[in-house]
């Protein structure tokens, strides 16, 4: 039987990842109305750059069983605090809430998605990135993890670590942001995202990203890497917030406006999301630590539920296989005992 799981060193996944050799940096110097200086070094031609990426780094690769006439389809998250998958024997430790132990309540969400991909048959990669202080903030990593495996599918469904697919989960929601995102290679469209908050002057919030395969996907992701480099007035995205969604709002939208679809954030992109649930950062630790162990207990009730309603199709499975072990068993023992 082939594995379905896979512990793969991250440094493999970046193989096919373009990288310029030697470090180009350049210097940008920013002066606002308040003589506000920032000089940033970055280099200016690099995808990824080799001295910030351990060897060590794990990332985990969970292949799905696709349903006949499905689309291939890769659900993927990037992490910077550790792998979800530790063999270790305090691996339990990782999921505790407290005051000094908060970043393994972020396995819960991968947790549940790592369940709704099996369920669909999809594709789930755990890509882990460096947790070392980067030329540029740990969000700008998406974009690698993106350009990594983006190539390998048809589509590529992004989910920030704080952002799950609402236990149960709806089915097909892949093919569903497909549809709702017009992302079919006979339409134009290559990306989905959803509108931001009104609250806030970004166009559209990042945490949730919908990728189709195209080689103009793949040159609007090197755009947007780029963008803070091409234009130095916006620097500052490097390491302040809205990091790589403000990059997006200022260079890549306008740029790409017409493959770009805005989706509904109260649908695929919120708190309350009705299909996906992002619990960002405005929330407290404590709240969004309430709301992960919620959906975990959810999900895991439901799957329960489940077992104690009875799956027959697997029932009967197990039945069979019983059923043929025992009947070669059996006639094993008459063999040996005929030849006696």
């Amino acid at each position: 039987m082939r594995r379905s799981v896979h512990i793969v060193p991250t440094l493999q996944l970046l193989k096919d990842v373009p990288q310029q050799p030697g470090p180009l940096y350049q210097t940008i110097e920013l002066t606002d109305k308040s003589t506000y200086k920032l000089r940033v070094r970055t280099p200016s031609q690099e995808w990824w750059s080799p001295q910030f990426w351990s060897a060590s780094l794990q990332s985990v690769v969970v292949k799905g069983r696709r349903k006949k006439g499905q689309p291939l389809i890769g659900m993927l998250m990037a992490d910077s605090r550790h792998s979800m998958w530790d063999d270790s024997s305090e691996r339990h430790l990782l999921f505790r809430h407290t005051e000094g132990q908060k970043e393994g309540m972020y396995l819960l969400p991968t947790a549940i998605n790592l369940v709704y991909a099996v369920q669909q048959g999809y594709d789930f990669i755990h890509f882990q990135v460096p947790a070392e202080k980067m030329y540029r903030h740990s969000a700008w990593l998406k974009l690698v993890a993106l350009r990594a495996m983006l190539p390998k599918y048809e589509y590529v469904l992004y989910l920030d670590s704080d952002t799950y697919v609402r236990p149960p989960g709806t089915p097909d929601l892949a093919q569903m942001l497909v549809r709702d995102g017009t992302l079919t290679a006979k339409q134009d469209k290559l990306i989905a995202v959803t509108k931001e908050d009104p609250r806030f002057p970004d166009v559209a919030n990042t945490g949730v990203i919908m990728l189709r395969n195209a080689s103009a996907a793949l040159d609007m992701l090197e755009d947007w890497w780029l963008a803070v480099i091409r234009h130095p007035e916006r620097a500052v995205l490097l390491k302040a917030w809205s990091f790589e969604q403000g990059a997006f709002t200022h260079v890549v939208y306008p740029q790409y406006k017409k493959f770009v679809s805005l989706l509904q954030l109260e649908r695929y992109n919120s708190p309350e999301g009705e299909h996906i649930c992002h619990v960002w950062s405005l929330l407290t630790d404590q709240e969004r630590a309430e709301r992960f162990f919620g959906a975990a207990a959810k999900l895991l009730q439901g799957l329960r539920e489940g077992q104690e309603q009875g799956d027959t199709a697997l029932a009967a499975e197990q039945l069979v296989k019983g059923t043929q072990d025992v009947l070669k068993a059996k006639a094993v023992g008459a063999q040996k005992t005929a030849r006696t």
